[in-house]
């Protein structure tokens, strides 16, 4: 394969805390895989639950967000960058997301 033809590397963003067990299990599982997938980069920085959207969202190319967030105009505020965004969690009535089940 050329190194024109080869895919480009995707930019995966997560907004998690990880001072809890879930966060962590979030954050190993991103590593795993991103360890078998070498087209997938992480970008992180460490943070708390109620914290502003990171620099690096606005600087950096970013493919997909998994967030962790709790304050509903945060989340709209990470969802309005138009950046495919995955709630981790887990609270689907939060005000502007709809529950998709």
């Amino acid at each position: 394969m050329k190194s024109s033809d080869s895919p480009r590397q995707k930019a995966v963003a997560l907004l998690v805390e990880t001072s809890r067990a879930y966060g962590r299990g979030i954050c190993r599982g991103v590593a795993q895989f991103a360890a078998q997938h070498p087209y997938w980069r992480t970008m992180y920085q460490e943070r708390n639950f109620k914290q502003s959207i990171p620099d690096f969202l606005k600087k950096y190319r970013v493919d997909g967000i998994l967030m962790r967030v709790d304050q509903p105009s945060l989340a709209r505020e990470i969802v309005s960058l138009g950046i495919p965004t995955v709630d981790l969690l887990g609270e689907p009535q939060k005000d502007g997301f709809l529950d998709e089940r």
